[in-house]
């Protein structure tokens, strides 16, 4: 069977909470793209993890190909220096080939655990892993989607 690849683009979004007084508005940055690789999928379907830290995991039902790299959606955030901020990832998100062929992202996990803090330069930093749900039979072709990132003041 064909490889079959899957690979979030244009994740970047951002969503302001109301800022304590005083605060600085947020910037944040999508730099890097999640990227699952390129997977062979077989007749039982399954799972491909992909960690805030960067390694992959196919489920045994899958084949993932060395030659094609997976890494996780990096952000960079810029505040208020010092403050604390909330990490909100989505629940799902769908990736499509854009010829009906659709497959689901789930369980996504960030580098800081929900939670985080701006250096004295008022930036950081975090990247964001998860996990796509390979249908039995999948269609091989390419995958795009995106999904929301919300960054607030805590």
């Amino acid at each position: 069977m064909k490889p079959a690849s899957g690979v979030v683009k244009g994740c970047l979004a951002l969503l302001l909470s109301i800022a304590p007084t005083g605060a600085l508005p947020f910037e944040v940055v999508n730099t890097q793209e999640i990227a699952f690789g390129a997977i062979v999928s077989g007749p039982l379907g399954g799972t491909v993890t992909v960690t805030p830290a960067g390694s992959r995991s196919c489920s045994v039902s899958l084949t993932c190909l060395a030659q094609s790299p997976a890494h996780p959606a990096r952000f960079t955030v810029s505040g208020d220096p010092s403050m604390n901020f909330v990490i909100s990832l989505p629940l799902t998100a769908t990736l499509s080939d854009g010829a009906g062929n659709t497959m689901l992202i789930d369980n996504f996990e960030d580098s800081l655990g929900g939670t985080g803090m701006f250096n004295t330069l008022g930036q950081a930093s975090f990247t964001v892993g998860g996990t796509l749900n390979v249908e039995p039979g999948q269609a091989a072709s390419g995958y795009s989607g995106s999904f929301t990132v919300t960054v607030m003041y805590q």
